[in-house]
């Protein structure tokens, strides 16, 4: 089955790539646009499903400190934002017609940093494989250089094609079209160069309908700005917090980590917060949650160390207990009859 499965990918996007554009007679609906709060916009579309992340918000939206934000225009008309609801999914498309528009944003994604031209799947995965949009915390949301952002209010997994040729927009062949059959994983989400008016492409499977937010700018600062403050709002870190953090390999003992420690600070490598992997604990994985004797006899006296000059520290762990813990309660682990 293995030696079938790029083949089986390579189907699937393309079918899904010829529903998306290659029907030119398609009928997009204009959605429902309501002005929630200053600078920020709702667009319904049909029905949208009843559990959705809008719903788990602990936070009311902070109107006043919304308000006190300046005034932004958008590149593009609100209803200009057109979506198609099928059997079998819904379809949203977001103009992104400006050549030199970048786009960066969803979520988690360690190998893709600018997002245009590209396809992503947004999976939640324990690893991710080249610029796929599967890791640990994708969100369909992102931001325009132009100076506001979008977010899809959907808890189900979308397909996007991020400023891909819309054929909704140019009938232009695609240059997909004219390329060579791609198989591998890496070529099918690669980036493609386009060529006039584009979009972003939400493809929302088994969805009826979908709410879609828009933050204006009038630069990507406020338009971040707006999204968090429509969230409710966050609590200030401390700024170390917001600052770099190294992380020494899993081998490594409290020798080796203060040896880095002191070198950073030596050579005046910025750096707040000195990050542990797995290695720090007796057992992992699972995790026993207690310093390792043999890579660090002494923890006290390593936090002490590493205070002193200044830095934070970051442990590695996550939530199997092993049964050395102390936190492991034998009669509460769930047993496989």
């Amino acid at each position: 089955m293995k030696k079938h499965q790029p083949i089986l990918i390579l189907f699937f996007l393309f079918t899904i790539s010829s529903f998306l554009f290659g029907n030119n007679s398609m009928t997009f609906e204009k959605g429902f646009v309501e002005e929630i709060a200053p600078g920020v916009w709702k667009i319904r579309f049909g029905t949208p499903d009843k559990f959705v992340p809008s719903k788990l918000r602990i936070r009311d939206i902070q109107h006043e400190s919304l308000s006190a934000l300046p005034s932004g225009s958008l590149p593009f008309e609100l209803d200009d934002i057109s979506c198609r609801v099928t059997d079998s999914r819904c379809i949203v498309h977001v103009p992104c017609d400006e050549p030199g528009e970048e786009i960066y944003g969803f979520g988690l994604d360690a190998k893709a940093y600018r997002h245009k031209g590209l396809r992503k799947w947004l999976s939640v995965q324990s690893s991710s494989t080249g610029k796929t949009g599967a890791g640990h915390g994708p969100v369909p949301l992102y931001y325009s250089t132009k100076g506001y952002g979008v977010w899809v209010d959907t808890a189900r997994v979308p397909f996007v094609h991020v400023a891909r040729l819309n054929h909704k927009f140019n009938n232009n062949s695609r240059q997909e079209k004219q390329e060579d059959l791609k198989t591998s994983v890496q070529d099918l989400y690669a980036a493609q160069a386009v060529t006039g008016k584009t979009s972003v492409v939400f493809d929302i499977p088994n969805a009826k309908g979908v709410d879609v937010y828009v933050f204006a700018g009038p630069t990507i600062k406020e338009a971040v700005q707006r999204y968090n403050l429509f969230s409710g709002g966050a609590a200030m870190p401390p700024m170390w917090g917001l600052g770099l953090k190294y992380r020494t390999y899993t081998a490594a003992d409290a020798d080796t980590v203060l040896n880095v420690a002191e070198t950073l600070r030596e050579q005046k490598i910025p750096c707040d917060i000195i990050g542990l992997e797995p290695g720090w604990q007796s057992k992992a994985y699972s995790c026993s949650l207690v310093w390792s004797d043999e890579r660090f006899p002494a923890p006290k006296s390593f936090i002490e160390q590493l205070h002193n000059m200044n830095y934070q520290i970051n442990l590695w762990e996550h939530a199997y207990i092993h049964p050395t813990s102390p936190l492991y309660d034998a009669d509460s682990t769930p047993k496989c009859n």
